[in-house]
């Protein structure tokens, strides 16, 4: 059986592993029989898995992080975003009762813990009540409230964190919700039916969804949890397509009526393998009028010209192109410009004017294939929006001028 000596000693924030004295800490040995990758592991008797020799140690495996700034400032694609000594999961955790987090590598492991305070931790959103620390090597953690966390620790590798307030780990209480074409990007959460600790199921009832609508799973609290107090790192707290946190939004093909069910399965590794939703729909969408319903185009893609002006919403995201109101022919309604300045370097979007509700409609707005649509090269593009009311069904389509 193989065995592995695990030191514990303090860790001052950016010091190097090899500054720790084994002779100084103490030692003990850890069964690894069960684990076969490296990488972090959340056991202890406030987790589903309690020690890491479990039969079922496997599923405490950590995943490693992605970092949202590289994806959002940097343009990094999700793969490219994964972050060198970040790492995070989403674990249910019971009330004062301890855990830790080992990190296997090779055949050394670390315990790690945290002097976990309560407080208030930072979003794009809401804040949040949580916990967060500095990591320390040995120490144990506990929190006061039961339920499902999402975990986030960096061992601040390149030095990039600003660890003024002591922020290298953070451990936030979960709320999901959607948020799309069913409430203009709104918030609807539900209660978790908690099965068991590695098991729990949300269900949302009734929700209208038009033909190639797009939402995601949300956090209430935000798109986003910031780590460090500079905001060198930031976790997403949102899955969308295969339910990759950060991922692009989840499109769904036909209108309806629907009942959305968002299932937690404690797994090992990326976040996306401990979830899975299943789409029910349940009844047809009663037909809109969308005659006096203003469209606008918005996004960084959008350049300064006339009938422009700088985004005025909470969105603040580039200009803001007004498409007015549509022209109809029976239950088809269609906007449309001409000669629409668009540059290569940016994103866009078509959205209900403000990202506001127009009457009876609610707010939506839609890209391509749930991301930002964009255009090949510089130049003036003709723009035409179109939506049959019928089936809900909305499409954008861009051509360059000749």
């Amino acid at each position: 059986m193989k065995k592995i000596g695990i030191f514990m000693c303090s860790l001052a924030l950016g010091m190097a592993f090899t500054s720790c004295d084994p002779e100084q800490g103490t030692q003990g040995g850890v069964d690894f029989d069960n684990l076969t990758e490296d990488g972090f592991y959340a056991v202890g008797e406030a987790c589903p898995v309690k020690s890491v020799d479990a039969e079922n140690a496997v599923l405490a495996q950590m995943s490693q992080g992605v970092n949202e700034v590289l994806m959002d400032q940097d343009k990094l694609s999700w793969e490219e975003s994964k972050r060198d000594g970040m790492w995070e999961k989403y674990i249910y955790l019971e009330a004062n009762k301890e855990f830790e987090l080992i990190l296997k590598e090779g055949s050394e492991a670390t315990i790690y813990g945290a002097n976990l305070e309560k407080q208030e931790l930072a979003t794009d959103g809401t804040a949040l009540q949580g916990y967060k620390g500095s990591l320390i090597i040995g120490q144990k953690m506990q929190v006061a409230e039961a339920g499902l966390y999402h975990i986030v620790l960096d061992l601040n590798k390149d030095g990039k964190l600003d660890l003024t307030g002591g922020a290298q780990i953070i451990v936030a209480p979960v709320t999901w919700g959607v948020s799309g074409a069913m409430n203009g990007w709104d918030m609807t959460t539900a209660e978790p039916q908690i099965k068991s600790a590695t098991e729990i199921v949300w269900t949302w009832t009734e929700q209208e969804i038009s033909a190639n609508g797009e939402f995601k799973f949300k956090d209430k609290n935000g798109w986003k949890i910031v780590l460090d107090d500079a905001g060198a790192v930031k976790a997403h707290t949102n899955l969308g397509t295969n339910l990759q946190n950060g991922g692009a939004n989840i499109v769904v093909a036909e209108a309806g009526m629907y009942t959305v069910t968002l299932t937690y399965n404690l797994a090992k590794g990326e976040i996306a393998n401990s979830y899975k939703y299943e789409l029910t729909k349940t009844g047809e969408l009663a037909t809109k009028d969308y005659s006096a319903c203003v469209l606008e185009l918005v996004g960084d893609a959008v350049l300064d010209q006339e009938g422009a002006i700088k985004d005025p919403s909470s969105w603040n995201w580039g200009n803001v192109y007004s498409l007015g109101t549509p022209t109809a022919n029976g239950d088809v309604y269609t906007w449309t410009a001409s000669n629409v300045k668009l540059t290569a370097g940016g994103g866009f979007k078509v959205r209900t004017e403000s990202a506001q509700a127009q009457g009876d409609i609610p707010a939506f707005d839609f890209g391509v294939d749930g991301n930002n649509a964009t255009v090949e090269k510089d130049g003036l593009y003709n723009v035409t929006v179109t939506i049959d009311a019928a089936n809900e069904a909305k499409t954008l389509e861009v051509t360059p001028v000749e």
